[in-house]
């Protein structure tokens, strides 16, 4: 897991991009052990933000690991360097 929001937050500022390299696997969470994807930005329900900008890419090396889970309530994205998984990361948004 890169980078996850379970509740709402403030602006966030990713200047460095966020990258995971790893699959699926236990991860210990609020005192429980659960199985969890290495995405690199999640937003699960009951997360929130007015506005996130990543500087840099948002990128997974995992097998079948997205680079973006949304679920919560997000006003803006904003990704400088592109999101993909793998090489493909390197593909601009526009």
């Amino acid at each position: 897991m890169g980078v996850q929001i379970r509740q709402p937050v403030g602006t966030m500022v990713v200047r460095r991009g966020i990258e995971t390299f790893g699959g699926t696997g236990p991860s210990l969470l609020q005192g429980v052990v659960q199985t969890l994807a290495a995405i690199a930005l999640s937003m699960t329900p009951g997360g929130s933000a007015p506005r996130i900008t990543m500087e840099s890419n948002l990128r997974t090396h995992g097998t079948d690991i997205v680079p973006l889970e949304h679920q919560g309530t997000l006003q803006r994205l904003h990704v400088e360097g592109g999101f993909g998984h793998g090489e493909d990361a390197a593909v601009p948004l526009c």
